[in-house]
Protein backbone atom coordinates (compact mmCIF):
# COMPACT_ATOMS: atom_id res chain seq x y z
CA UNK A 1 0.00 0.00 0.00
CA UNK A 2 1.37 3.42 -0.98
CA UNK A 3 1.19 5.99 1.80
CA UNK A 4 2.61 8.77 -0.38
CA UNK A 5 2.07 9.28 -4.11
CA UNK A 6 4.14 12.03 -5.74
CA UNK A 7 3.03 12.91 -9.26
CA UNK A 8 4.92 15.19 -11.67
CA UNK A 9 6.29 17.29 -8.82
CA UNK A 10 8.11 20.47 -9.84
CA UNK A 11 9.51 23.21 -7.60
CA UNK A 12 10.95 26.34 -9.14
CA UNK A 13 12.56 29.21 -7.25
CA UNK A 14 12.62 32.78 -8.62
CA UNK A 15 10.05 31.74 -11.19
CA UNK A 16 9.70 34.16 -14.10
CA UNK A 17 13.20 35.61 -13.72
CA UNK A 18 16.27 34.91 -15.80
CA UNK A 19 17.99 33.23 -12.88
CA UNK A 20 15.17 30.82 -12.05
CA UNK A 21 16.23 27.51 -10.53
CA UNK A 22 14.22 24.33 -11.06
CA UNK A 23 15.09 22.47 -7.86
CA UNK A 24 12.68 19.61 -8.64
CA UNK A 25 11.91 18.77 -12.24
CA UNK A 26 8.77 16.70 -12.94
CA UNK A 27 9.47 14.00 -10.35
CA UNK A 28 7.14 11.06 -9.68
CA UNK A 29 7.53 8.27 -7.12
CA UNK A 30 5.74 6.61 -4.22
CA UNK A 31 6.52 5.63 -0.64
CA UNK A 32 4.98 2.43 0.66
CA UNK A 33 3.57 2.17 4.15
CA UNK A 34 6.19 0.80 6.54
CA UNK A 35 9.15 1.05 4.15
CA UNK A 36 12.28 3.19 4.11
CA UNK A 37 12.87 4.98 0.85
CA UNK A 38 16.41 6.30 0.62
CA UNK A 39 16.80 9.50 -1.41
CA UNK A 40 20.42 10.15 -2.37
CA UNK A 41 22.36 12.61 -4.47
CA UNK A 42 24.94 15.34 -4.29
CA UNK A 43 24.42 18.68 -2.58
CA UNK A 44 22.08 20.74 -4.74
CA UNK A 45 20.42 17.76 -6.41
CA UNK A 46 17.00 18.69 -4.99
CA UNK A 47 16.57 15.94 -2.43
CA UNK A 48 16.07 18.23 0.59
CA UNK A 49 13.60 20.32 -1.40
CA UNK A 50 11.57 17.15 -1.99
CA UNK A 51 11.58 16.45 1.74
CA UNK A 52 10.33 19.96 2.53
CA UNK A 53 7.55 19.78 -0.05
CA UNK A 54 6.41 16.41 1.25
CA UNK A 55 5.97 17.85 4.74
CA UNK A 56 4.36 21.04 3.37
CA UNK A 57 7.15 23.38 4.42
CA UNK A 58 7.38 24.34 0.73
CA UNK A 59 4.55 24.47 -1.77
CA UNK A 60 5.22 22.85 -5.16
CA UNK A 61 5.14 24.93 -8.32
CA UNK A 62 3.18 22.14 -10.00
CA UNK A 63 2.28 18.50 -9.51
CA UNK A 64 0.54 16.58 -6.74
CA UNK A 65 1.54 15.17 -3.37
CA UNK A 66 -1.00 12.61 -2.22
CA UNK A 67 -0.90 11.44 1.39
CA UNK A 68 -3.23 8.52 2.15
CA UNK A 69 -4.90 9.28 -1.17
CA UNK A 70 -5.52 13.01 -0.54
CA UNK A 71 -3.71 16.01 -2.05
CA UNK A 72 -1.99 17.81 0.84
CA UNK A 73 -2.13 21.12 -1.05
CA UNK A 74 -5.92 21.09 -0.73
CA UNK A 75 -5.91 20.50 3.04
CA UNK A 76 -7.82 22.89 5.28
CA UNK A 77 -6.41 24.02 8.63
CA UNK A 78 -7.73 21.06 10.65
CA UNK A 79 -6.51 18.60 8.03
CA UNK A 80 -3.06 20.20 8.01
CA UNK A 81 -2.86 19.98 11.79
CA UNK A 82 -3.62 16.27 11.67
CA UNK A 83 -1.17 15.83 8.78
CA UNK A 84 1.64 17.57 10.68
CA UNK A 85 1.08 15.22 13.60
CA UNK A 86 1.30 12.22 11.27
CA UNK A 87 4.37 13.44 9.34
CA UNK A 88 7.40 14.68 11.25
CA UNK A 89 10.91 15.76 10.22
CA UNK A 90 14.40 15.22 11.61
CA UNK A 91 16.83 17.88 10.44
CA UNK A 92 20.49 17.64 9.52
CA UNK A 93 21.94 19.94 12.18
CA UNK A 94 20.42 19.23 15.61
CA UNK A 95 22.17 22.24 17.18
CA UNK A 96 20.39 24.72 14.92
CA UNK A 97 17.04 22.91 15.09
CA UNK A 98 16.94 22.79 18.90
CA UNK A 99 16.14 26.01 20.80
CA UNK A 100 19.25 26.69 22.95
CA UNK A 101 17.13 28.53 25.54
CA UNK A 102 14.87 25.56 26.24
CA UNK A 103 15.52 22.57 28.46
CA UNK A 104 15.45 19.17 26.79
CA UNK A 105 12.17 18.23 28.49
CA UNK A 106 10.43 21.27 26.99
CA UNK A 107 11.95 20.67 23.56
CA UNK A 108 10.68 17.09 23.53
CA UNK A 109 7.27 18.20 24.80
CA UNK A 110 6.74 20.89 22.12
CA UNK A 111 4.55 18.63 19.99
CA UNK A 112 2.82 17.11 23.01
CA UNK A 113 1.78 20.60 24.14
CA UNK A 114 0.88 21.83 20.64
CA UNK A 115 -1.46 18.90 19.98
CA UNK A 116 -2.64 18.71 23.61
CA UNK A 117 -1.84 14.99 23.77
CA UNK A 118 -1.25 14.67 27.52
CA UNK A 119 -3.48 16.39 30.09
CA UNK A 120 -1.35 16.39 33.25
CA UNK A 121 2.20 17.50 34.11
CA UNK A 122 3.01 14.16 35.80
CA UNK A 123 1.98 12.19 32.70
CA UNK A 124 3.93 14.63 30.53
CA UNK A 125 7.09 14.13 32.61
CA UNK A 126 6.64 10.37 32.54
CA UNK A 127 6.29 10.41 28.75
CA UNK A 128 9.46 12.52 28.39
CA UNK A 129 11.37 10.08 30.61
CA UNK A 130 10.17 7.16 28.47
CA UNK A 131 11.21 8.91 25.27
CA UNK A 132 14.68 9.72 26.60
CA UNK A 133 15.19 6.09 27.56
CA UNK A 134 13.88 4.97 24.18
CA UNK A 135 16.54 6.97 22.31
CA UNK A 136 19.36 5.93 24.65
CA UNK A 137 19.65 9.00 26.89
CA UNK A 138 19.64 9.26 30.67
CA UNK A 139 16.37 10.49 32.13
CA UNK A 140 18.34 13.18 34.00
CA UNK A 141 19.02 14.76 30.61
CA UNK A 142 15.54 16.28 30.78
CA UNK A 143 16.78 19.27 32.79
CA UNK A 144 19.81 20.00 30.60
CA UNK A 145 20.21 22.32 27.61
CA UNK A 146 21.23 21.35 24.03
CA UNK A 147 24.73 22.87 24.31
CA UNK A 148 25.55 20.40 27.09
CA UNK A 149 25.33 17.44 24.69
CA UNK A 150 27.46 15.99 21.91
CA UNK A 151 26.22 16.06 18.31
CA UNK A 152 25.01 12.47 18.48
CA UNK A 153 23.19 13.09 21.76
CA UNK A 154 21.51 16.19 20.33
CA UNK A 155 20.29 14.16 17.38
CA UNK A 156 18.83 11.65 19.83
CA UNK A 157 16.95 14.54 21.48
CA UNK A 158 15.64 15.51 18.02
CA UNK A 159 14.46 11.94 17.44
CA UNK A 160 12.73 11.88 20.84
CA UNK A 161 10.96 15.15 20.00
CA UNK A 162 9.81 13.65 16.71
CA UNK A 163 8.50 10.48 18.36
CA UNK A 164 6.63 12.40 21.06
CA UNK A 165 3.59 12.97 18.82
CA UNK A 166 3.51 9.33 17.65
CA UNK A 167 3.92 10.04 13.92
CA UNK A 168 3.31 7.62 11.09
CA UNK A 169 5.98 9.05 8.77
CA UNK A 170 9.41 10.52 9.50
CA UNK A 171 11.27 12.52 6.88
CA UNK A 172 14.93 12.38 7.92
CA UNK A 173 16.80 15.16 6.09
CA UNK A 174 20.46 14.09 6.21
CA UNK A 175 20.19 13.25 9.93
CA UNK A 176 23.72 11.80 10.14
CA UNK A 177 25.64 14.17 7.85
CA UNK A 178 27.12 16.27 10.67
CA UNK A 179 28.09 13.30 12.86
CA UNK A 180 31.25 11.20 13.22
CA UNK A 181 31.17 7.89 11.32
CA UNK A 182 30.92 5.76 14.48
CA UNK A 183 28.01 7.87 15.72
CA UNK A 184 26.32 7.72 12.32
CA UNK A 185 26.02 3.95 12.62
CA UNK A 186 24.48 4.27 16.08
CA UNK A 187 21.84 6.72 14.86
CA UNK A 188 21.01 4.60 11.80
CA UNK A 189 20.63 1.51 14.02
CA UNK A 190 18.42 3.47 16.43
CA UNK A 191 16.17 4.63 13.59
CA UNK A 192 15.95 1.07 12.24
CA UNK A 193 14.97 -0.28 15.67
CA UNK A 194 12.35 2.42 16.17
CA UNK A 195 10.88 1.74 12.74
CA UNK A 196 10.44 -1.93 13.54
CA UNK A 197 8.94 -1.19 16.96
CA UNK A 198 6.44 1.45 15.80
CA UNK A 199 5.86 0.43 12.17
CA UNK A 200 7.12 3.79 10.93
CA UNK A 201 7.54 4.90 7.33
CA UNK A 202 10.77 6.74 6.48
CA UNK A 203 12.04 8.99 3.74
CA UNK A 204 15.77 8.91 4.49
CA UNK A 205 17.61 11.71 2.68
CA UNK A 206 21.40 11.48 2.41
CA UNK A 207 24.40 11.94 0.16
CA UNK A 208 26.32 9.01 1.69
CA UNK A 209 25.36 5.86 -0.21
CA UNK A 210 27.27 3.58 2.14
CA UNK A 211 24.95 4.34 5.08
CA UNK A 212 21.73 4.52 3.09
CA UNK A 213 22.06 0.89 2.02
CA UNK A 214 21.71 -0.43 5.56
CA UNK A 215 18.41 1.27 6.33
CA UNK A 216 16.67 1.53 2.95
CA UNK A 217 14.29 -0.92 1.29
CA UNK A 218 14.47 1.06 -1.96
CA UNK A 219 16.75 3.86 -3.12
CA UNK A 220 15.99 6.77 -5.44
CA UNK A 221 19.03 8.51 -6.94
CA UNK A 222 18.69 12.21 -7.75
CA UNK A 223 20.71 14.35 -10.14
CA UNK A 224 19.95 18.01 -10.82
CA UNK A 225 16.31 17.89 -9.82
CA UNK A 226 15.41 14.54 -11.40
CA UNK A 227 15.25 10.96 -10.17
CA UNK A 228 17.55 9.09 -12.53
CA UNK A 229 17.25 5.63 -10.99
CA UNK A 230 14.90 3.93 -8.53
CA UNK A 231 15.23 0.34 -7.37
CA UNK A 232 15.53 -1.96 -4.34
CA UNK A 233 18.66 -1.09 -2.37
CA UNK A 234 20.50 -4.26 -3.28
CA UNK A 235 19.87 -3.73 -7.00
CA UNK A 236 21.19 -0.18 -6.86
CA UNK A 237 24.42 -1.42 -5.27
CA UNK A 238 24.87 -4.60 -7.29
CA UNK A 239 23.60 -3.50 -10.66
CA UNK A 240 23.50 0.29 -11.14
CA UNK A 241 22.34 1.14 -14.65
CA UNK A 242 22.26 4.92 -15.00
CA UNK A 243 25.74 6.45 -15.58
CA UNK A 244 25.22 8.95 -12.76
CA UNK A 245 24.46 6.15 -10.27
CA UNK A 246 27.52 4.25 -11.47
CA UNK A 247 29.72 7.31 -11.00
CA UNK A 248 28.23 8.07 -7.60
CA UNK A 249 28.90 4.52 -6.41
CA UNK A 250 32.41 4.52 -7.88
CA UNK A 251 33.27 7.55 -5.75
CA UNK A 252 32.26 5.84 -2.49
CA UNK A 253 34.39 3.09 -0.91
CA UNK A 254 32.22 0.19 0.24
CA UNK A 255 33.42 -2.14 3.06
CA UNK A 256 32.56 -5.29 1.12
CA UNK A 257 35.54 -7.09 -0.52
CA UNK A 258 33.37 -9.14 -2.88
CA UNK A 259 31.50 -6.07 -4.03
CA UNK A 260 34.71 -4.04 -4.50
CA UNK A 261 36.24 -6.88 -6.52
CA UNK A 262 33.26 -7.40 -8.82
CA UNK A 263 31.55 -4.06 -9.20
CA UNK A 264 31.77 -2.14 -12.45
CA UNK A 265 34.66 0.31 -12.38
CA UNK A 266 33.98 3.75 -13.81
CA UNK A 267 36.78 5.89 -15.22
CA UNK A 268 38.04 8.44 -12.72
CA UNK A 269 38.15 10.91 -15.63
CA UNK A 270 34.36 10.88 -15.83
CA UNK A 271 32.66 13.85 -14.26
CA UNK A 272 30.34 12.89 -11.42
CA UNK A 273 27.62 15.17 -12.68
CA UNK A 274 25.85 14.11 -15.84
CA UNK A 275 23.50 16.59 -17.44
CA UNK A 276 19.98 15.18 -17.15
CA UNK A 277 17.80 14.94 -20.24
CA UNK A 278 14.04 15.38 -20.50
CA UNK A 279 12.67 11.91 -20.01
CA UNK A 280 10.73 9.54 -17.81
CA UNK A 281 11.45 6.62 -15.53
CA UNK A 282 11.22 3.35 -17.43
CA UNK A 283 11.05 -0.09 -15.78
CA UNK A 284 14.16 -1.80 -17.17
CA UNK A 285 13.65 -4.92 -15.06
CA UNK A 286 11.16 -5.77 -12.29
CA UNK A 287 11.03 -2.87 -9.78
CA UNK A 288 14.12 -1.25 -11.34
CA UNK A 289 13.41 2.13 -12.98
CA UNK A 290 15.87 4.27 -14.93
CA UNK A 291 15.45 7.73 -16.45
CA UNK A 292 15.41 7.47 -20.23
CA UNK A 293 15.35 10.21 -22.86
CA UNK A 294 11.97 10.91 -24.39
CA UNK A 295 11.62 9.70 -27.94
CA UNK A 296 11.25 12.46 -30.53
Amino acid sequence: MNLYEIKNLTKTFNRGKKNEIKAIDNVSFSIKKGETLGLVGETGSGKSTIGKTLIHLLKPSSGQILYAGEDINTFKRDQLKSFHKDVQMIFQDPLSSLDPRMKVKDIIAEGIDTFKLIPSKDQRDQKIAELLTMVGLDQRSADQYPFEFSGGQRQRVSIARTLAVEPKVIIADEPIASLDVSIQAQIVNLLADLQQKYQLTYLFIAHDLSMVKYISDRIAVMNQGQIVELAPAEKIYRHPIHPYTQNLLASVPVPDPDYERNRQQVSSNNQLKINPLPGKLVEIEPNHFVLQKKQD
